[in-house]
This record gives C-alpha cells, sequence and structure tokens, in this order.
C-alpha cells in the first residue's frame, strides 16, 4: 500500500470533540467572496474507503478549477522518502519497551497476520512507532479488496488534466502531530484495538464510512465525538490548531486562483471547521450537493 495513504489514512481515525453545528448535507461545497469574482471550492474527504471513485461532479467542479489543495502536496517527491523516515522508534527500540510482556505478545499476535497480508515480516513490524501501526491496519477495518483515498484519487486526476498541486502543510507539520503524542500513549492504543480484536474500531470507522455515503456531516461528528480515546487530549493539535493555520492560505491562494480544497471531512465541522471559519472571514459558503 501507498505510504502516502497510510499516513493520510490516520486523520480520519483521530476523532474530535468539536462544538456542535448544523450542516446541510453535502460534501462539496461553493466559496464565493463578494469583493471578487472567483468562485472556489470545498471537499471533504474520505482518507479510507472501498472502492472510491470521483464522479462526474467532482471531476466538472476540479476541471473548472486552477489549483488542488490538499493537506499535503502528494505529487511532492519526497513525500514518501520524508514519512518513511519518521516511521521506526530508532535506538534499538522496539514495541516491547511500551508496554507490559503479556500485551507485547498479545499485539504481536494481532498485528501479524493482518500486516503480513501487506508483505510486513514480524522484525520490521516491531520497529515500527505504534501510532503508524494503527494507520497500517486501517485496510483490515474494511471488507473489501480494494481500499484507498479520495485525497489520492484527486491527486492523480488533477495530473491528468494538468491542474497545479501544493499542500496547505508540509509533511513535516502532518508528522509533527504524531510525534506530540508520546510512545506509550501510542503503544495504549495499540493495545486496547488487540484487545478487543481490532472490533470497536471496525465498528467506529464502518460507521463513519456509511455517515460520509450519507454526506452526513452531522452525524459524523457525533461519531467522532462519541470516542472518548485517548487523542481527546490532543484535539487542538490534530483538528484546531491545523484549521487556523489553513485559513490564511487558504485566503491567500482565493486571491489568485480558483481553488478545489480537498480535506478530511471532519475538518469541515464544528465552531473550529473549516465551513464556519470561512463564513466568519466574510465568505459564502453554501452546500452543491
Amino acid at each position: 500500500m501507498n505510504i502516502k495513504f497510510k499516513i493520510t489514512s490516520l486523520f480520519i481515525l483521530l476523532g474530535s470533540i468539536l462544538f456542535a453545528q448544523n450542516l446541510e448535507n453535502s460534501l462539496l461545497w461553493k466559496i464565493e467572496d463578494p469583493q471578487q469574482e472567483k468562485t472556489s471550492y470545498l471537499f471533504g474527504t474520505m482518507h479510507a474507503g472501498c472502492e472510491l471513485e470521483l464522479g462526474n461532479q467532482l471531476k466538472e467542479t476540479l476541471m473548472n478549477s486552477e489549483l488542488l489543495l490538499l493537506e499535503i502536496n502528494l505529487n511532492d517527491p519526497g513525500v514518501n522518502q520524508e514519512m518513511a523516515s519518521q516511521m521506526f522508534m530508532g535506538k534499538g527500540r522496539n514495541l516491547g519497551n511500551l508496554m507490559s510482556k503479556e500485551d507485547y505478545d498479545l499485539v504481536l499476535n494481532f498485528l501479524h497476520p493482518r500486516l503480513a497480508k501487506q508483505g510486513l515480516d514480524l522484525e520490521f513490524i516491531k520497529k515500527i512507532k505504534p501510532i503508524y501501526l494503527s494507520v497500517m491496519l486501517i485496510p483490515s477495518l474494511f471488507d473489501c479488496d480494494q481500499v484507498t483515498a479520495y485525497d489520492l484519487l484527486l491527486a492523480k486526476f488533477a495530473q491528468q488534466i494538468g491542474i497545479d498541486q501544493a499542500g496547505l502543510e508540509t509533511v513535516e507539520d502532518q508528522l509533527r502531530v504524531f510525534e506530540s503524542i508520546p510512545l506509550k500513549k501510542q503503544a495504549q492504543m495499540l493495545v486496547g484495538s488487540a484487545r478487543d480484536d481490532g472490533k470497536s474500531d471496525q465498528k467506529q470507522m464502518l460507521a463513519m464510512a456509511h455517515a460520509y455515503q450519507e454526506r452526513d456531516l452531522n452525524r459524523l461528528s457525533e461519531i467522532a465525538n462519541e470516542d472518548k480515546g485517548l487523542f481527546i487530549e490532543y484535539e487542538d493539535e490534530i483538528l484546531i490548531k491545523r484549521n487556523k493555520n489553513w485559513i490564511p492560505i487558504i485566503k491567500k491562494q482565493m486571491t489568485e486562483f480558483s481553488i478545489f480544497i480537498g480535506v478530511g471531512a471532519i475538518h469541515l465541522v464544528g465552531e473550529q471547521g473549516l465551513i464556519n471559519l470561512l463564513r466568519k472571514e466574510g465568505y459564502e459558503v453554501t452546500a452543491m450537493n
């Protein structure tokens, strides 16, 4: 599986407690500035899903845009190398240093059969940071042959039709979110998944996927809110700060181009979501489907 997909997939799992905000059932939104003629678009992506494909509306909207703006620029040739360089614990550390012997055996028995299907052997698995292992488990949560991400499909189509691409943040920015979470806390999440054989993770992922298919951002937010797990204390780093950091970049790009913004759907909702933040900046943001 493409390493870019593995990394971007994580952010659909990092549920957030956001302020409630009712939104129309739509994943695609039009952004208009009363002071300018250019129209831009905001699309909530699914970072992992079964046999996803771009519909005609998405393709036509992207073809009418001048720039694709994703969370990171997936066409950057250095993306894979930078991501891979951060995956390992290093300094002789492995999973066994982060948990009890009993939990270590449980986690390895949980991980190995699932990740062996991706060509990863046990010695390799032991050296990877727990949070990346959680990402690598995502395909096992779906009952289908082809798990992909809308972000990758958008990047591929934009390349095909010759539209420039850029990122709202660098790979380093995105990985910094991971690094802010201590390894032992990452390990706690992994142990929790192993103890119930991944059933809770799968239930949440499939519920989010269903809400996404229904274009129901409100339900998607509710499901995320039901997760009272490890990442609640990192909400500010995972979502709120990133959303606020993106607004000046989006505003600047919209003064020059008609842009198509693709970010994880959870970034759209709530008081601190992109839709509300853009409206506060004076933009008209309206549902398109």
